[in-house]
C-alpha cells in the first residue's frame, strides 16, 4: 500500500491542523457569548453564505440532511460549546476521539456491522484511555463537563451513521442544508435554555474576537471539509482517516505552547486512546474497508 502523494499529504496535515486549532477557537468565543447564541449566529451566517451554492435535491434527501443537521449542528455543537466552557480545549480534543468508539458501536447496533477480536481489543484500549482521562485535573473537577462532551461525541457519531445512508450530494449543498436546519432550532434553544439577557449582551461583546472566530468557522473550517472530501475521493479512505489521530496531538501541542500544564493522566489517556484507535484503523486498512470511521467537526 503506497503512501499519500506529497500534495495530498500536505493537505491532510493542513486539515488536521485546522481541526486541532478549532477547539481553541471555540474556547475563545464561549468566553464572549453564550454557547447557543454563538451557535445561532454562526449557523445563520454560514447558511446565508452557502445557500447560493446549494444544488437541487429531492424532498427525502433534504429531510435526511436536515436530520443530520439537527444532530451534527444543534445537538453536537451545542454540547461541544458547553463542554468547552467547563473543560480545557486540550482535554476536549482528546475526549472527542471517542466518536470513533461510538461510531463503531452504533454501526454494530443499528447497521448490524461486525468486527472481530483485534478491533474489539482496540476499542477496549481506547475505553481504558477514556477512564484514565477522568484523572485529568479539569475533567476530575467537572464530571458534568466530561458527560456533556461524551454526549456531544455520541451525537456526532450518530450523525455519521446517518450520513453513510445518504446519496451523494455536493459539499455546498450539504453545508447549506445543515445550517438552514440548525439555525432556527439553535435560535429557539438559545431563548429557552440560555441565561436571561444572553442576546442583550451581544452588542457589548468583543467583536474583534467574535469576528475572527466566525471567519475561522465559516470559511476556514468549511473549506477544510471541502478539502477532506476531495482527499477521500481520490485516496484510500483508511489512509486519509488515520491523519485524524493527529488532531489531539496538535491540540496538546498548541496548549503546551500557550503555557497550559499538560498533566500525566492527560498524556497517558491520549496515548491509550490513540493507540486503541490506531489498531482499529489498521484493521480497516488491512481489510480494505472504505467506510470512514473517524471524522472531526
Amino acid at each position: 500500500m503506497t503512501f499519500l502523494p506529497r500534495r495530498d499529504l500536505f493537505l491532510a496535515l493542513l486539515v488536521v491542523l485546522i481541526w486541532g486549532a478549532h477547539f481553541f477557537v471555540i474556547k475563545a468565543v464561549v468566553h464572549e457569548l453564550d454557547p447557543l447564541v454563538a451557535l445561532t449566529i454562526r449557523f445563520g451566517i454560514t447558511a446565508l453564505i452557502y445557500v447560493p451554492f446549494m444544488g437541487q435535491v429531492d424532498r427525502q434527501t433534504f429531510l435526511k440532511i436536515a436530520e443530520i443537521g439537527v444532530f451534527m449542528g444543534v445537538v453536537h455543537q451545542a454540547l461541544l460549546f458547553i463542554g468547552l466552557q467547563k473543560l480545557d480545549a486540550a482535554s476536549v480534543s482528546v475526549l472527542m476521539q471517542s466518536q470513533t468508539i461510538f461510531a463503531l458501536l452504533l454501526g454494530w447496533w443499528l447497521l448490524k456491522e461486525r468486527f472481530r477480536w483485534r478491533t474489539s481489543l482496540g476499542l477496549l484500549i481506547s475505553f481504558i484511555g477514556l477512564i484514565v482521562m477522568l484523572g485529568v485535573p479539569d475533567v476530575a473537577n467537572s464530571p458534568g463537563g466530561f458527560m456533556i462532551t461524551m454526549a456531544s461525541s455520541l451525537a456526532l457519531s450518530f450523525s455519521y451513521i446517518r450520513m453513510r445512508q445518504l446519496p451523494t450530494v455536493s459539499p455546498g449543498t450539504f453545508i447549506a442544508i445543515v445550517n438552514l436546519a440548525s439555525f432556527p432550532l439553535a435560535g429557539l434553544s438559545s431563548f429557552v435554555f440560555s441565561a436571561k439577557g444572553s442576546w442583550a449582551h451581544v452588542p457589548d461583546a468583543n467583536w474583534y474576537v467574535i469576528s475572527a472566530v466566525l471567519a475561522y468557522q465559516v470559511f476556514v473550517v468549511s473549506v477544510s471539509h471541502f478539502i477532506w472530501q476531495r482527499l477521500l475521493s481520490r485516496n484510500e479512505v483508511a489512509k486519509v482517516t488515520c491523519f485524524t489521530l493527529l488532531t489531539p496531538v496538535i491540540a496538546l501541542s498548541i496548549a503546551a505552547a500557550m503555557g497550559t500544564h499538560i498533566s500525566m493522566p492527560l498524556i497517558l489517556g491520549t496515548v491509550l486512546i490513540l493507540a486503541g484507535l490506531g489498531v482499529v484503523i489498521l484493521r480497516r486498512v488491512q481489510k480494505q474497508q472504505d467506510a470512514p470511521i473517524v471524522m472531526v467537526e
